[in-house]
């Protein structure tokens, strides 16, 4: 049913319509004069932003559809082929139009149409736009860029396109009316995310505030090689568009083919920035979209890649599980970079149980957008701890959130891993990894798991009963006093999933993995945190020397199916991949032909953990899939 704000609008046009049109068809001064078209009830008008040289407008009419004008008014004609509704509410120009001759129709019951001839011909775009009663349109000043536009509709709220009006989602969060009469967007969209909103009830305002994800460090000198690896989900909505720094440096994410940084669905951008080293990294998603982010790292013939950190999950505590620079041919730094862009950030350091019995504690000052980088040479054990608050203030009082990792190079520098820092606030009680090796020629393998002496609400905790479980076999109890760890190994066991447990707390449990010259860490899984999603930026058995696992693990009690997709594509299910995990199961299929990314897990009937492992001539990494929340 038309709204009464609908009925009276009419009644004034058709009343101003009376009025005018005896008018002669003359450009008028200090007074109004009618244009046409002819007998209209002209809902809109749009002019181009180029109206000055091209003399063009468009108008929308109530029951004959759309008008154009290319003299400036003078005479119109009807451009509504493929427009099926006739009554066209908004109207909306890109401004670009000169170059792109794109502009969008809201019509009322139809949906959005959208042109890219100037008008000549039109086609729906309303998939996912729930709301077919348009009542306004407001296109993004960098259009261009980031194809980017908003529809107010009523009954159905607003919605958001950024892929020009492929497709839709809806922005209704919080309390806007579902009667969206007007749009606005700020005309600095670009950086300040603005929209608003003129509803029944009152102008609402909206900002889409960007999503960071963080790294520590970016090293693509002396002979290191270093991608930033920036995804959009298959199943995304629309386009995303991302940003990137690197020690305080804007670069340039790359082009797709539809704007610099701009990435469709099932897409990832991969950039290299040789010769540049420094810290911290941030990749923005700008519109807060969520996204899959990594950075993949060679070093000779070392491969590693590291997830991003959403800044929602950057903490002001951290564990690992080891630390390690007495061991012949390693080197090992903890990295601590301050995101905060006006405040210093002090850090302290500290690690006991140590080969040497000699405790280590030590404090850096971490100034706005800078790192703190040390080694600590001579020593080995944990768990390892890391606190950061405000210069000048102390700990918890004025804690402020960093972005802490450790690095590590193995087999006299050949070798390099890198693994995030544990937030305080994920300790558990229970972890996950979908496999053990230590049955594979070449392959060493431990379950470290620490006492870090406090639980994740912060609480103390004293000494924790600690069980592995791999496969159906268990061990354990393992008896840990607050700061000790154990460090078991387990010969001829090779299978999955694997399993830590512990009763009196929680601890840190991670996996230690050395494959012939390689060395790799990989953080257990809390099971409060598993899914039945996981994603990851990219997929290789294409390139010489790269073998790629998807693995995929049920720890629960029934059976599970489950489908991979990769860069949008869904793999056939085969003996290798076939489509269902029994019981505390587990599959590790790989895919000969593929080469690209994104890449997505997803399950029915139970949450799954996955991971992928990668042999990169003869060097081992694995990294934990993304659930995008």
């Amino acid at each position: 049913m038309r709204s009464r704000y609908t009925i009276c609008l009419l009644a004034g046009l058709i009343l101003l319509a009376g009025f005018i049109l005896p008018a002669a068809s003359l450009a008028g001064t200090n007074t109004w004069t009618t244009n046409g078209p002819s007998g209209g009830e002209v809902l809109s008008l749009a002019l181009s932003p180029n109206f000055a040289s091209d003399h063009t407008l468009f108008a929308g009419t109530y029951d004959g559809g759309a008008f154009k004008s290319t003299d400036a008014g003078a005479s119109w004609s009807a451009v509504n082929t493929g427009l099926i509704s006739p009554e066209v509410t908004p109207l909306a120009l890109s401004p670009n139009f000169a170059a792109d001759s794109t502009l969008f129709a809201g019509t009322w019951g139809g949906g959005v149409f959208k042109s890219t001839d100037r008008g000549s011909n039109w086609s729906a775009v309303n998939t996912g736009l729930t709301g077919m009663n348009v009542y306004s349109l407001a296109l993004s000043p960098n259009f261009a860029s980031d194809s980017t536009l908003f529809a107010g509709t009523y009954g159905g709220g607003a919605f958001k396109s950024t892929n020009a009006g492929a497709s839709w989602s809806a922005v209704n969060t919080g309390p806007t009316n579902t009667h969206v009469l007007s749009l606005a967007l700020s005309p600095n969209f670009a950086s300040d995310h603005t929209l608003f909103a003129g509803a029944v009830g009152g102008v609402f305002s909206y900002t889409f505030s960007p999503r960071n994800y963080y790294w520590a460090w970016y090293d693509a000198t002396g002979g290191m090689q270093n991608w930033v690896l920036m995804a959009n989900p298959s199943g995304a909505a629309g386009n995303l568009r991302f940003d990137l720094d690197i020690a305080g440096t804007p670069r340039s994410p790359g082009d797709l083919g539809s704007g610099v940084g701009v990435v469709p669905p099932g897409k990832a951008l991969t950039p290299m920035y040789l010769g540049v080293t420094g810290g911290p990294v941030k990749a923005t998603s700008v519109t807060g979209d969520k996204a899959i982010v990594s950075q993949r790292s060679l070093m000779g013939n070392s491969f590693e890649e590291v997830l991003g950190t959403d800044e929602a999950r950057l903490s002001d505590h951290y564990f690992w599980s080891w630390y390690d620079e007495l061991s012949s041919g390693y080197t090992n730094w903890i990295l601590i970079a301050n995101p905060s862009a006006t405040e210093t950030v002090s850090a302290v350091i500290s690690f006991t149980n140590l080969a040497d019995g000699q405790p280590v504690s030590q404090v850096g000052d971490i100034a706005p957008g800078a790192n703190w980088n040390p080694t600590f040479p001579g020593k080995m054990g944990g768990p390892v701890e890391v606190k950061a608050y405000k210069a000048g203030g102390s700990w918890p009082t004025d804690k402020m959130n960093v972005i802490a990792s450790q690095r590590v190079l193995s087999n006299n520098g050949s070798a390099f891993n890198e693994v995030p820092g544990i937030p305080a606030a994920d300790l558990s009680s229970d972890y996950l990894w979908t496999w053990y090796d230590n049955a594979s020629p070449g392959a060493t393998d431990w379950v470290l798991v620490a006492n870090p002496g406090v639980d994740h609400t912060g609480a103390s905790q004293g000494t924790v009963s600690a069980t592995v479980k791999i496969g159906a076999l268990t061990y354990g109890p393992y008896s840990i006093a607050p700061g000790h760890n154990v460090t078991p190994t387990f010969p001829g066991i090779a299978d999955g999933p694997v399993e830590v447990t512990s009763t009196g707390g929680d601890v840190i449990a991670t996996q230690r993995s050395l494959f012939g010259p390689s060395f790799e860490e990989v953080p257990g899984y809390p099971r409060a945190n598993l899914a039945s999603d996981y994603h990851w930026t990219w997929y290789d058995q294409q390139s010489a020397g790269s073998t790629n696992w998807v693995l995929v693990a049920n720890p629960g009690d029934t059976p599970v199916t489950y489908q991979i997709k990769i860069a949008g594509q869904v793999q056939p299910t085969t003996a290798d991949n076939p489509g269902t995990i029994p019981a505390h199961g587990k599959v590790t299929p790989t895919f000969p032909t593929e080469k690209g990314g994104p890449v997505e897990v997803t399950s029915t009937g139970g949450p799954v953990m996955a991971s992928q492992r990668v042999l990169w001539n003869g060097y081992f990494n694995e990294v934990l899939g993304t659930v995008l929340n």
